[in-house]
C-alpha cells in the first residue's frame, strides 16, 4: 500500500510545480535528486550554492537560506546529514535550525507548503563506526514528524523507509557508501517529489524507478 504522508492538510490539493519550488539541502541534491527535479525549468544552475551544495551544513543552508530566500509555493528541506555525526550538533541544536528554516519560508510566503526529509544513513559507514548516531539520527527523524504533525502546512516525507523499502526489494538507489543516491536513485526521489507536490501524496519510491 501506498505510505501514510505525515501531514495534516485539508481541502483540495493544489498542484505545485518544481519551478515553483525551492530545494534545501547538501550533496544530496547538489549531487543527487537536484539536477532530475529542476530538469526543463533553468532553475538548477540559480539555485546552486545558493539553496543547496555539497558538505554544507544545516547552520549554512539556514545562513544562506536567510540571504537568498525567494516566494515560493513549496519549500523542501532534505537537510543534516553532515550535521548528524557531529558530537558538537545536538538533536536539539539541529531541530532549532529545522524550525528556522522554516521560519524563513513562511516570512517569504505564509501559506508555503513546507515538506521535510527524514534522515537515512543506516549502513552509511559516516554513521556506523561512531557510536550513538543511527540512534541521534531516529531521533531527529522523530522531532521532524512531531514538527509535521503540528501543521497542516508541513509534511514529512519518509525517504528513509523508502529506500529500505526500494532496497529490500532488490532495487539499489544508493552509491556504495551507502548514503549517496546513485542515478537511479536520483532520478526515482525527484519524481516521487515532483508526483508529491502534484497530488499532494505520491507512491513507493519502488514506482518510479
Amino acid at each position: 500500500a501506498p505510505p501514510e504522508n505525515s501531514s495534516l492538510h485539508e481541502g483540495p490539493w493544489k498542484k505545485i510545480d518544481p519551478n515553483e519550488t525551492v530545494l534545501i539541502g547538501d550533496s544530496l541534491i547538489h549531487g543527487g535528486y537536484g539536477r532530475s527535479f529542476y530538469r526543463g525549468t533553468g532553475l538548477f544552475r540559480s539555485y546552486v550554492k545558493k539553496f543547496f551544495k555539497g558538505g554544507r551544513s544545516i547552520f549554512t543552508m539556514r545562513r544562506r537560506l536567510e540571504r537568498y530566500c525567494v516566494p515560493a509555493k513549496a519549500y523542501i528541506v532534505g537537510a543534516a546529514a553532515n550535521d548528524i555525526a557531529s558530537k558538537r550538533r545536538s538533536v536539539a541544536k539541529i531541530e532549532r535550525e529545522f524550525l528556522r528554516i522554516i521560519e524563513i519560508a513562511k516570512r517569504k510566503n505564509p501559506n508555503a507548503k513546507i515538506v521535510l526529509l527524514t534522515l537515512h544513513g543506516d549502513d552509511f559507514r559516516g554513521y556506523t563506526r561512531r557510536p550513538g548516531v543511527i540512534q541521534k539520527m531516529h531521533q531527529l527523524n522523530r522531532r521532524l514528524k512531531f514538527i509535521a504533525d503540528r501543521d497542516p502546512n508541513i509534511s514529512l516525507i519518509d525517504i528513509r523507509g523508502e529506500i529500505l523499502n526500494a532496497e529490500s526489494n532488490g532495487k539499489k538507489v544508493l552509491y556504495r557508501d551507502r548514503l549517496h543516491y546513485n542515478g537511479r536513485g536520483s532520478r526515482g526521489v525527484a519524481r516521487l517529489l515532483k508526483d508529491y507536490l502534484a497530488r499532494g501524496k505520491h507512491g513507493r519510491l519502488t514506482d518510479y524507478i
